[in-house]
């Protein structure tokens, strides 16, 4: 049975994007009413942020940091950001407009390795530091999730699933099983694997093969 129930998402539209990577601090993001809610482990609402209150009307993709605060990517001015959870802002890139020839749409964002990813479906994945450096692109279009585990980055391209070590050069494809190769969702930990389809969610022990 359900430990804990967070019953207040229809207030705020379609839910965007969840970041469960620390189980005692889950991120939700609603794109449509441009607001990030911190729950704690029980579901409950530590910090609700109202990004409009902030001057942010296009945020396409938010994460956790691992200080305990924000990342967003703001599509007004094409800059990546840090923000407390108080709303003030601690950090901005300068516009990557200025660096790439074509404009990033990012739809999903993450800390990963010391770096951060953005991943844009169309173009790829762009890597930067924490200073909003450009470090390098992974080039995989039609890229509709990334997750990352441990040191490894793990993408999620139509049916198919690839594994990124951090000294990788190239990406690895993963096998899948064929039961649940059509999941609509695959959520990799560290020893199980959770796969979402419309009536269940199941559970599956696997390993990493090289």
């Amino acid at each position: 049975d359900s430990l804990a129930v967070f019953n207040d998402g229809k207030r705020y539209g379609q839910l965007h994007s969840m970041h469960t990577e620390n189980s005692l601090r889950t991120l939700l993001f609603f794109q449509n009413f441009n607001t990030a809610i911190l729950l704690d482990r029980m579901m409950q609402v530590v910090q609700k942020i109202d990004l409009r209150k902030l001057g942010l009307f296009q945020v396409s993709a938010v994460a956790p940091s691992y200080d305990n605060r924000l990342w967003l990517f703001d599509q007004q001015n094409n800059r990546i950001k840090k923000i407390d959870f108080d709303g003030s802002l601690v950090f901005e890139s300068s516009d990557l407009r200025l660096i790439f020839d074509d404009v990033l749409h990012p739809h999903k964002m993450i800390e990963h390795q010391g770096s951060i990813y953005l991943l844009d479906s169309l173009s790829g994945i762009y890597i930067f530091d924490y200073y909003g450096g450009f470090k390098k692109k992974i080039n995989l279009s039609h890229v509709s999730d990334i997750q990352s585990l441990g040191d490894m980055l793990i993408g999620k391209q139509g049916e198919k699933y690839f594994i990124k070590g951090e000294n990788d050069v190239d990406v690895k494809w993963m096998s899948i099983p064929s039961n649940i190769q059509h999941s609509k969702h695959l959520y990799f930990s560290r020893r199980m694997l959770y796969s979402l389809k419309d009536d269940k969610i199941s559970l599956y022990s696997f390993t990493f093969k090289p």
